[in-house]
């Protein structure tokens, strides 16, 4: 089906509800070709969530990308950021499974260096959050 069959489909079942909250986590990390054609297929995704209707109400989560923070000019906005706990907990339960675990199970030295190195470089992970129309659910 197209995107429009698809749009009208959802607008369907969406009248059915009352209220209906809609969570977009990670537009930044939505990906289709180059630069230009991603932006498009964000802006397009965004413009056709607004769309469809009051009794929609709309989070998105994504890092503080301007391109992204153009398409949310007139939203509420929170800016926060991950504490470094919590960075390093989920940076090691990644390291504790999957196949690279095999390889860094033995040296503690390893484990270290990755943590830090990628402790560093997330930064606090900024995120930004855009609320459409703001109100508290309940």
């Amino acid at each position: 089906p197209s995107l429009n069959d698809l749009t009208k489909i959802l607008l369907q079942e969406l009248a059915s509800f009352y209220c209906v909250y809609i969570v977009l986590d990670a537009l930044d990390e939505f990906t289709g070709g180059k630069l230009e054609e991603q932006m498009n297929k964000q802006e397009e995704l965004i413009r056709i969530t607004k769309s469809l209707g009051d009794n929609i109400h709309l989070l998105v989560m994504s890092r503080d990308i301007i391109s992204i923070e153009l398409l949310f000019k007139a939203d509420t906005k929170l800016n926060t950021r991950a504490a470094e706990d919590d960075i390093n907990l989920y940076i090691m339960s990644k390291l504790s499974c999957g196949c690279l675990s095999e390889f860094i199970k033995e040296r503690d030295d390893l484990q270290q260096a990755i943590l830090d190195e990628v402790t560093e470089k997330a930064d606090g992970m900024c995120v930004t959050y855009a609320v459409i129309p703001v109100e508290p659910i309940n």
